[in-house]
């Protein structure tokens, strides 16, 4: 009897789809190392059979599996509707490192399991890391972004609220022309660089799908 072929890793497969056009994430569920279920969510311009032999199509030509299309199922969300939580930014890791009077601070966030980080560089001020690491978190949503939409840090402020402290964010995003001011704060409960990059995340989550819109 011919043995099963022993594919690659659930990741990298979930890695090869999320490159195919209008597919936004992935979720492939496999048993003793074959596959059971490909779980697509796609943006809506495109027809859902298409994303099925897309997918096809690019299992076969990477890394020659054939997948029965039946395995397939495709979620599609619209342009001007909300994405899921399942598919925004997750706080990672934040570091910040100063040399003389430089400073650089870099995020790093979770998006569909995949990591992305971003950099920013500047003079070495108490407040100036609070922007830096801010412009660190837009970095990174651009790159999970491809780079389809750019970000403008407008200001970062710390608000007294009552006896607490909140973070406050108005950030200026554009794509294909279009720009919208996005505004995010969040309670500051701890350390104040990590309450502004939830801010700037908070501020975008509300905008996905114009972060996304073609």
């Amino acid at each position: 009897m011919e043995e099963p072929t022993i594919l690659p890793s659930q990741g990298e497969l979930e890695k090869c789809l999320t490159e195919v056009r209008g597919i936004l994430a992935v979720r492939i569920v496999m048993t003793k190392g074959q596959i059971e279920a490909v779980h697509i969510l796609a943006e809506s311009d495109r027809n859902p059979k298409q994303v099925v032999r897309d997918v096809e199509s690019a299992l076969q030509a990477r890394y020659g599996i054939d997948i029965d299309h039946k395995k397939i199922s495709v979620a599609q969300v619209d342009g001007q509707a909300q994405l899921p939580p399942s598919v925004r930014p997750r706080l990672v890791s934040i570091g910040f490192t100063a040399s003389n009077n430089r400073a650089c601070a870099r995020v790093e966030l979770e998006f569909a399991r995949d990591l992305y980080d971003g950099e920013a560089e500047g003079p070495n001020t108490s407040f100036n890391k609070l922007r830096l690491t801010a412009t660190a978190a837009l970095k990174a949503i651009e790159s999970f972004t491809r780079r389809r939409c750019s970000f403008l840090l407008e200001d970062v402020m710390i608000v007294p609220t009552g006896r607490w402290e909140t973070a406050l964010v108005v950030i200026t995003a554009v794509a294909q022309g279009r720009e919208e001011r996005l505004v995010g704060a969040v309670l500051i409960e701890g350390d104040r660089a990590e309450a502004v990059v939830k801010a700037t995340l908070s501020a975008v989550n509300r905008r996905l799908s114009f972060l996304f819109a073609k």
